[in-house]
């Protein structure tokens, strides 16, 4: 048992380390203002953060079957940190940003595959959703720590990019950890190939989670962006105030996230994925009618608190519907972390489209509907 915790924990810090990338919601303010882009043009900051899950899930899910879930995750950290440190040794340039963020979204599709199997073999299967969801506190964390660095770095003249530095460092930290960290992995199929891990998706259970990573994880992203933009369309607030907004929200998953870890240990997966989804729905609804500071951020925060569990819930179940081909079901639900580069960037065409983040908030409730729609509807429908 005491062997089972020590292994626990470098593995929980490695869900800090994958909130790390989160830091994009913040930082697209500062870029934005920085270099004077338009909508569209900075939610491509986003983008290329999270279309890399789209191309690098599932070739990541056949490479960890041969080098395994901890030097996978090792991996992720070492290409992460690369990315972090190339703004501070390269002179801030819009390209030299993209590029950081590229690889950081690199190394965040790899953690994020590998990580959640990795889970499983420190954790016995029925603390698995448990587990996975306490990481999620970590991840929240990391993540609406993160525009309140950025708001200690700018005061202190710093500039905001040197949140990176402090990020790298813990990184490193947990890097080295995990190293030197025993973990006893359970066998992985090394002949798997991509084609046969698409071909999970002919369950139309698996399909339906999928579809509900897209979803959500466009829903997390694109509320990430918007926020901050939110509030100053609708409060007058300047970036560097209104980026306290993505602290908050991610605060706010944080206590979803806490408050689920302890009631998955006596309520099943699926009806609590339904109440959340209700109250993720209601609270994305009341983004388009109300305005004003503190409604704002009373509203953005009920998404996060409702929006916090899901993801983890929705992996967990995929894998669990998967028996033996837990890291193609891991690789197939990180690939649909894709939908948090396409909302993104409909989120700022369309807000461009229409004048206003009123554009924004239509993509989001789109995607919102779904994730309504599915634990009620197409997972009941489709028994794991």
């Amino acid at each position: 048992m005491k062997k089972a915790t020590i292994a626990v924990l470098p593995v929980l810090l490695g869900f800090f380390v994958m909130g790390f990338s989160d830091i994009v919601g913040a930082a697209t303010a500062q870029i934005k203002d920085q270099f004077n882009l338009s909508n569209t043009m900075a939610n491509l900051i986003p983008s290329v953060v999270f279309v890399w899950f789209f191309f690098l899930s599932m070739p990541t899910a056949i490479l960890m079957n041969k080098i395994g879930r901890k030097n996978a995750v090792m991996l992720s950290n070492v290409i992460t940190i690369i990315g972090m440190l190339l703004p501070i040794v390269l002179k801030a340039s819009l390209p030299v940003y993209l590029a950081a963020f590229a690889l950081m979204g690199i190394g965040n599709t790899v953690i994020q595959v590998a990580l959640n199997p990795l889970m499983g073999d420190v954790v016995s299967k029925d603390k698995l959703s448990t587990s996975i969801t306490a990481g999620q506190v970590l991840k929240a964390v990391a993540s609406f720590s993160g525009p309140y660095i950025i708001g200690m770095c700018v005061a202190a003249g710093w500039g905001w990019n040197a949140v990176l530095i402090v990020y790298s460092v813990i990184a490193v930290l947990g890097t080295l950890w995990l190293a030197f960290t025993k973990i006893e992995e359970s066998p992985a199929n090394e002949a798997a190939k991509v084609g046969e891990s698409f071909a999970l998706l002919k369950n139309p259970y698996i399909l339906a989670c999928f579809f509900a990573i897209f979803c959500i994880v466009g829903i997390d992203v694109g509320m990430n962006v918007t926020s901050p933009k939110l509030l100053q369309e609708k409060a007058g607030l300047d970036a560097t105030a209104a980026g306290t907004a993505s602290s908050w929200f991610f605060l706010f998953k944080t206590i979803g996230n806490f408050l689920a870890a302890f009631m998955l240990t006596k309520i099943a997966d699926l009806k609590y994925f339904r109440w959340n989804v209700i109250g993720l729905a209601l609270a994305i609804a009341a983004l388009f009618f109300i305005s004003g500071k503190m409604p704002l951020y009373i509203v953005i925060c009920l998404v996060g608190f409702f929006e916090a569990c899901i993801f983890g819930l929705v992996v967990s179940m995929a894998m669990k519907a998967a028996p033996g081909t837990e890291n193609e079901a891991s690789g197939l639900m990180i690939t649909g972390i894709i939908g948090g580069a396409l909302v993104s960037f409909l989120t700022g065409v369309l807000s461009d489209a229409m004048g206003g983040q009123i554009g924004s908030l239509i993509i989001i409730a789109a995607c919102a509907a779904y994730m309504l729609i599915c634990p009620f509807c197409i997972l009941n429908r489709h028994k794991a």
